[in-house]
C-alpha cells in the first residue's frame, strides 16, 4: 500500500506491453487517467497528481484490453500525520501498550476513529484506540494473543466518519509508518537478586587487609619507641622524630581507607550476574482506557491491506459494469 501527503504526486512504475492505468476513489469513480501503457517500453513511469484530491482511500488499477485487470494497488492520500510509540519487546504475560499521536495535516477535523493493528502473515489483532485528549490516543493489546519469539508489525490508521458502501467500513484518511514489537518469554523467577542479598565477602576481605596494615602501624609505633630510647640525651629531637613517624602513619591510614573503598566496589561489581536480563519496566498503565474500546479480534483484516485491495477490486468491477 502506498501513502502520500495531499499535494504530493503518486508515482508508479508500470511494466507491460499493453493496457492503461487509472486512479479510482473509494466509490469506484475514475479521478485520474486513463494513461496508456507505451508498448515500446519495458518499464514506464506514470504520475498522478493529488492536489485536487480529498484525503482518503484510492486504488491504482492496471487494465488491459478486453477489460482484464492485471493489478490493483491501494493508495491513501493522507490527511493526518500519525506517530506510534510502544516497547520494542513485551513479555508474553504482559500487554502491548501503544500510544498514538494524530496531527492534522490536510484534514481540518478530528478523525472519526483511530484503529491499531498488530499482525504478521498468520495473525491479525485489531482494536479501536481510546481518545485520551487533544491529538493523543492509546490502545492495549494482550501479548498472549501472539507467539513467543515472533516479531509483529504495528501500525495505526485514522478513519473518517462516513462508511464506504463498497467495504462497509469508514474510509481511511491516514496511516502511520510501520513499526515492530517482539514477544519474549516472561521473566518468572529470573529476576536479579536484591542489593541486600548480595554477598559481603568483599567487605570482609577488605577489613582483613586493613587489619593487616594496622599491625604494620603497631610496628611503626615500636620503632618510635626504639628511636626515643636510643637518643636519650636529646629528648626534643626524639619527640620531633616521633612526630614525623606519626605523620607517616597518618598518611598510611588514608591510603588504607582508599584501598578499602576500591576493594568494596570491585567485589560488588564481581558479585553482579553478567547474564541477567532486566525485566520490562512497563507497569501496564493506560490499559483501562484502551479497554473501553472494542475487544481485539484476531480474525479481522487490517484496513490498510486486503480491505483496500477489496475496495479497488469491487470498484473496478463496478466501473467496468458502468462502462459496458
Amino acid at each position: 500500500m502506498g501513502v502520500v501527503d495531499q499535494g504530493d504526486p503518486i508515482t508508479v512504475d508500470v511494466t507491460g506491453d499493453e493496457g492503461e492505468v487509472v486512479l479510482l476513489n473509494a466509490d469506484g469513480d475514475v479521478v485520474d487517467g486513463p494513461i496508456e501503457i507505451d508498448d515500446q517500453r519495458s518499464t514506464e513511469q506514470m504520475t498522478f497528481e493529488t492536489t485536487n484530491l480529498e484525503p482518503g482511500s484510492y486504488a491504482l488499477v492496471i487494465e488491459t484490453r478486453g477489460s482484464d485487470f492485471e493489478a490493483v494497488y491501494p493508495v491513501v492520500v493522507s490527511g493526518y500525520d500519525i506517530d506510534v510509540t510502544h516497547s520494542d519487546t513485551v513479555e508474553a504475560d504482559d500487554e502491548i501498550e501503544i500510544d498514538v499521536t494524530v496531527s492534522q495535516q490536510a484534514s481540518q477535523t478530528t478523525p472519526g476513529s483511530v484503529q491499531v493493528a498488530v499482525w504478521d502473515d498468520d495473525t491479525v489483532v485489531r482494536t479501536d484506540a481510546t481518545h485520551d485528549s487533544g491529538d493523543s490516543y492509546s490502545a492495549t493489546v494482550s501479548a498472549s494473543e501472539f507467539d513467543v519469539g515472533t516479531e509483529y508489525n504495528v501500525y495505526a490508521v485514522a478513519q473518517g466518519t462516513e462508511k464506504v458502501d463498497l467495504i462497509g467500513e469508514e474510509e481511511i484518511l491516514g496511516v502511520s509508518d510501520e513499526s515492530t514489537v517482539k514477544i519474549v518469554e516472561s521473566g518468572g523467577d529470573d529476576d536479579p537478586p536484591a542489593d541486600d542479598d548480595e554477598p559481603a565477602n568483599g567487605d570482609d576481605e577488605s577489613d582483613d587487609d586493613e587489619g593487616s596494615d594496622d599491625d604494620d602501624e603497631s610496628d611503626d609505633g615500636s620503632d618510635d619507641d626504639d628511636s626515643d630510647d636510643s637518643d636519650g640525651t636529646d629528648d626534643p629531637a626524639g619527640d620531633d622524630e616521633g612526630t614525623a613517624d606519626d605523620g607517616d602513619d597518618g598518611s598510611s591510614s588514608d591510603t588504607i581507607g582508599s584501598d578499602d573503598g576500591d576493594t568494596d566496589s570491585s567485589e560488588d561489581e564481581d558479585d553482579t550476574p553478567d547474564n541477567v536480563v532486566q525485566p520490562n519496566q512497563d507497569d501496564g498503565s493506560g490499559g483501562d482506557d484502551a479497554g473501553s474500546g472494542e475487544e481485539p479480534s484476531s480474525d479481522s483484516i487490517p484496513m490498510s491491506g486486503l480491505s483496500l485491495i477489496l475496495v479497488g477490486s469491487i470498484a473496478i468491477a463496478l466501473f467496468v459494469q458502468i462502462r459496458d
